[in-house]
């Protein structure tokens, strides 16, 4: 651990390996001239980790060293390197692109290939698939890109005064409870405006499929920031309302998951999306759940993207 490539110049460590336990990780690359192990910590106060491999690894930064350039790699521009040694023809390196893990947080300062990074998602928010790991790959693509999701009730208020999108739009139950007052309890209840939680004013499935599904239709692409869901208020039936899952796209076929509750979501839940958010349609659906999926009302706050869809042509939206 004598000397680093970084941008096509060598860097003396300056720091010993002990003391850089302590060092925060500053996001610049580091390129060592010696074979590299994987940056990552188990720990936030620890910082040096052991290798089968290539032995101890070390968070490093770049304040920690300091440039020193042989004239031999003089000719180095970007991130090319070479060896000073042999003076060979400065080469480029294979790099993935820089992760970036909005409310999360990624372990690890190498993009070459074979680095690998460790990440976790901030206490409110999951990482989609549950992965832990990503790796640099031969063809510069990361092994698994980390997606951080809403995990649970926020505070969306500063989101109430966009427009509800949801408002009159067509909503899809995949089945359709019938009362005893022989009234159909349609999608379209869910998006009336009505935020009464009494059974008569709420959309709600038959019991007698494990994967409901409730599919709104907003009609066309809009980048969504919060969504807010008013559940059934008897005692029977608010728990009914868990494990809650709301995915999002442009199409039926390509959608994204963007929610996903773990147990009952109360009385009134609101959820503020990761963004990049954005999508025509809206899907809720549960764990495998024995009860019928039931929600009183569905307000969406978004606004329509970049562009405007009139008759299937895709024109330019203009303020």
């Amino acid at each position: 651990m004598d000397s680093v490539k970084y941008c096509g110049q060598y860097f003396s460590l300056l720091t010993s390996a002990e003391s850089l336990k302590s060092i925060d990780l500053d996001t610049d690359t580091i390129r060592r001239s010696k074979l590299l192990c994987e940056l990552y910590s188990e720990d936030d106060g620890i910082f040096v980790e052991n290798n089968v491999n290539t032995g101890p690894c070390v968070f490093v930064r770049k304040a920690t060293f300091e440039p020193q350039t042989p004239a031999a790699c003089m000719s180095c521009n970007g991130w090319e390197t070479c060896d000073p040694e042999s003076n060979e023809t400065p080469c480029g390196i294979i790099e993935c692109q820089k992760l970036m893990l909005p409310f999360g947080n990624l372990r690890g300062n190498l993009r070459t290939v074979g680095s690998r990074v460790k990440f976790s998602c901030n206490g409110n928010y999951i990482e989609v698939e549950n992965m832990v790991y990503t790796t640099c790959e031969e063809n510069g693509r990361w092994s698994y890109v980390p997606r951080c999701i809403t995990a649970s009730c926020s505070d969306a208020t500063p989101y109430y005064s966009m427009e509800n999108v949801a408002f009159g739009k067509p909503v899809t139950l995949s089945t359709t409870h019938v009362n005893y007052l022989t009234q159909p309890h349609e999608g379209s209840l869910m998006v009336d405006g009505n935020i009464d939680q009494n059974i008569l004013s709420c959309a709600h499935t038959l019991n007698e499929d494990l994967n409901d599904i409730i599919t709104l239709d907003l009609g066309q692409s809009y980048t969504i920031y919060a969504l807010r869901i008013y559940n059934r208020l008897e005692d029977c039936c608010v728990d009914w309302l868990s494990d809650v899952k709301i995915s999002i796209g442009d199409s039926l076929d390509d959608m994204q998951l963007h929610v996903y509750h773990m147990g009952p979501v109360g009385t009134i839940c609101s959820f503020v999306t990761v963004q990049p958010c954005t999508g025509r349609y809206i899907e809720i659906t549960r764990n495998e759940n024995v009860n019928p999926l039931v929600i009183c009302e569905l307000q969406v706050y978004g606004e329509i993207i970049a562009h405007q869809v009139y008759s299937g042509i895709i024109a330019p939206y203009n303020d």
